[in-house]
């Protein structure tokens, strides 16, 4: 088909308004995520134990965890349930069952959907991902930055003191292992030991299934905003 000048020039100029609509557009992505990564940054540089007092809730206060996530400086992240031996109830008055071969459930308040399996032994804590979350994956935010690095890092600057004091033997030390799929890297579970006492395996969890709930909602986020979603 053969156009004429007069339509040629408004092929173009219809041209170079996408080209400006999708110039904008990109440019307020990177905004976005400029700013994401400074709130994360304000996160892991608030001191160790405040960050996850305020994702676990204070129970004293009847602070709950929702506002521990407002706190922590996201307003719209579902808060996730920390571990207990009787699961909360889900919205709706369900139970959440546990997950099979675990303990307990660690679940995202918000929805009751089932975040993670968990089985505690006296010395370990494992965490085995459920099934059909793709969204959380190893490389996704912020379960490096924030629970790997900030919360168990945290925990593993504090137990190296303490063994250079002489106050805790090495191999009584808190570490971790991360299991990921190799080709997708999603996350399949994550193995805890040497956790310590019941106020640290209160804060791994309860963190953890925090963290879950983020990287799964900027998962869908980024979905919902593919063209033709």
């Amino acid at each position: 088909m053969k156009l004429s000048e007069d339509e040629i020039r408004d092929v173009i100029s219809i041209q170079k308004r996408i080209a400006g609509k999708i110039e904008a557009h990109q440019k307020e992505i990177k905004l976005l995520e400029r700013n994401y990564e400074i709130l994360e940054k304000v996160v892991a540089e608030s001191s160790f134990t405040s960050a996850a007092d305020l994702l676990s809730g204070s129970a004293d206060a009847g602070t709950d965890n929702a506002d521990g996530a407002e706190a922590a400086g996201s307003t719209a992240t579902p808060a996730a349930q920390p571990y207990e031996e009787a699961p909360r109830e889900a919205p709706g008055g369900a139970a959440p069952e546990p997950l099979a071969g675990s303990d307990s459930v660690i679940t995202d308040s918000g929805t009751g959907r089932p975040l993670a399996g968990v089985q505690r032994t006296q010395d370990h804590i494992s965490i085995t991902i459920a099934e059909g979350l793709p969204g959380l994956a190893e490389d996704v935010p912020p379960f490096r930055s924030f629970f790997i690095d900030r919360i168990l890092g945290g925990m593993q600057k504090s137990d190296a003191e303490k063994v250079r004091s002489g106050s805790l033997q090495e191999h009584e030390s808190i570490s971790y292992e991360i299991d990921a799929d190799p080709e997708t890297g999603r996350l399949r579970s994550i193995l805890v030991k040497n956790y310590g006492d019941e106020r640290r395996a209160s804060e791994i969890l309860s963190t953890a299934g925090w963290s879950f709930a983020r990287m799964l909602e900027r998962e869908e986020a980024a979905a919902a905003a593919q063209p033709g979603s």
